[in-house]
């Protein structure tokens, strides 16, 4: 009866309940061994990182109003194989609410979240949904994510709810950019733990332009891209290419399907310079 509260029970998925009730060990998990790291010079291992995303079916609501609430819950309901697809058993699969989910990937190498976050992006876009009467609906999805602890150097800079926080504002920047996209934040470079708290209390800024953007291992950070951090983005595949990457010498241009380059969009505090 305790493990039916823990789930989802539309989609089969856990909720927000059981989150709770289990994220503080996995944390204190990650905490403890980057504090080792830095304390006592202990190895750090690849996976020693716990890795947010956060997604949102894109235009969800045309779907209701269209077909009706059932084929909204069908869309809801398949959302479950094509993130089982990507993610871990372990890795914990949780309906957020409404059409947002959680992934917590444990034990994960940062470096590996762009990867998972294309792949899961694919795995939505390139499988289309099924709804009563043998409709098939072609849909994609957002995606923001972010590391923790966010800022390696400084593990006890920020609690996981903020570190949520962000990946929820890399979400939200997707969106605001053209949706069908991954945004996400790797490491943060802050020298000291009131810079990123300062950072994260306002991560949604909207100045500032995104320098970088390409293939799924693509980082952004440091001067060309006047941030202090390591980001990942990728937007709106073009044809043969990744958004905004361009030929070797060829002039920015904008590609059917690609946003520009380089593509003004919400760029988040916490990985500011200054």
């Amino acid at each position: 009866r305790a493990e039916l509260a823990d789930i989802d029970p539309l989609t089969g998925l856990r909720n927000r309940r059981f989150f709770s009730m289990h994220i503080a060990s996995d944390v204190a998990l990650a905490m403890r061994a980057h504090e080792n790291h830095l304390q006592h010079g202990a190895d750090l291992a690849g996976d020693a990182d716990l890795i947010f995303f956060m997604f949102d079916i894109d235009h969800f609501k045309d779907i209701n109003d269209r077909y009706g609430h059932a084929a909204g819950d069908a869309v809801l309901m398949q959302m479950r194989s094509r993130l089982s697809a990507v993610f871990r058993d372990t890795d914990y699969l949780v309906r957020w609410g409404g059409e947002e989910f959680l992934v917590v990937a444990r034990g994960t190498s940062r470096d590996s979240a762009p990867e998972l976050a294309e792949r899961a992006r694919a795995a939505v876009a390139q499988t289309p949904f099924e709804i009563d009467g043998g409709l098939r609906l072609a849909k994609t999805c957002s995606v923001g994510f972010a590391s923790f602890p966010l800022c390696s150097r400084l593990p006890q800079a920020l609690d996981w709810d903020a570190v949520l926080n962000v990946a929820d504002a890399c979400l939200y920047a997707v969106k605001n950019a053209g949706r069908n996209g991954w945004l996400g934040v790797l490491d943060v470079e802050d020298d000291s733990v009131e810079a990123v708290q300062s950072g994260a209390r306002q991560p949604k800024s909207q100045t500032g332009v995104v320098a970088a953007m390409g293939a799924p291992r693509v980082r952004a950070g440091g001067r060309s891209a006047g941030v202090r951090g390591h980001f990942a983005c990728g937007l709106r595949r073009g044809p043969g290419r990744w958004p905004g990457q361009r030929p070797a010498g060829s002039r920015p241009r904008r590609h059917p399907g690609c946003l520009p380059w380089p593509q003004k969009m919400h760029r988040l505090r916490i990985i500011e310079r200054g």
